[in-house]
């Protein structure tokens, strides 16, 4: 099997895109003071586009999402 690579490079753009941080502006009229961050894509945007990724090749991209997260005691 080959691999299409624009297409792949146009995938891992894609990923990286979507899970670019940056500050989120406040509401219209209003100062918030907050060191809080977020992606640019939807958390499902961003696990569909990793599963696409993961499938390109070995990469040490791993996607985590608070909702798997888990303590162990």
């Amino acid at each position: 099997m080959t691999l299409d690579i624009d297409w792949a490079r146009g995938e891992l753009a894609r990923f990286l895109e979507l899970t670019e941080l940056y500050r989120p502006p406040g509401p219209p009229g209003v100062m918030l003071l907050s060191s809080s961050l977020s992606n640019r894509g939807s958390q499902s945007d961003i696990i569909a586009s990793a599963h696409v990724v993961e499938k390109i090749g070995p990469s040490p991209v791993k996607v985590v999402t608070p909702l798997l997260i888990t303590r162990r005691a």
